[in-house]
């Protein structure tokens, strides 16, 4: 009888922590991306400004389903550049940490489209690889704003690790 007592006053709480989680959100993120590879001979990495605009379903505090465009930039060296972008979908699994923070990992799918030109020689590839990456997010204001710091490897060609920083607003 005390154990029934005490999870009926306990579980509504719980319902209401995850159910205030729950629902859709949309967002976007600007960051560095970096092609730390060696391109087309020339040793160094190769760094560029990129964006993306995500949105999602956060089924509880713990896993979130989210497509997103992602534009990763063009990168150029001496007379060659390449610029990549697509269309990503990925699974989100999160560890709450306390009640506003948490630490989050992410695989997916990665669409991509990648433009690469070496003087006057332009090639154009597609494909679909694999996306991964992990963070940290907060969210604010009753659980309405979410802001977050990631870092993503998007696999193509021309494999590029892209950190970024985000908002969202959560419905």
């Amino acid at each position: 009888m005390l154990f029934r007592h005490a999870v009926c006053r306990l579980l509504p709480g719980m319902m209401l922590s995850v159910a205030a989680h729950a629902g859709v959100y949309l967002g976007a993120g600007a960051g560095v991306s970096d092609y730390n590879e060696s391109l087309w001979s020339i040793e160094g990495g190769a760094h560029e400004t990129g964006w993306t605009a995500f949105g999602g379903y956060q089924f509880n505090r713990y896993l979130a389903l989210e497509a997103a465009w992602v534009d990763l930039g063009q990168v150029a060296q001496g007379n060659a550049s390449v610029a990549t972008q697509g269309m990503s979908a990925a699974g989100i699994g999160s560890i709450p940490v306390g009640s506003s923070f948490s630490i989050f990992a992410k695989i997916g799918l990665f669409v991509w489209d990648q433009d690469t030109h070496i003087g006057t020689t332009r090639q154009s590839a597609n494909g679909s690889d694999l996306l991964w990456g992990y963070g940290f997010a907060a969210r604010f204001f009753e659980n309405r704003l979410g802001v977050r710091v990631g870092w993503e490897r998007y696999d193509s060609d021309h494999d590029a690790d892209f950190i970024t920083l985000g908002g969202s607003y959560h419905y």
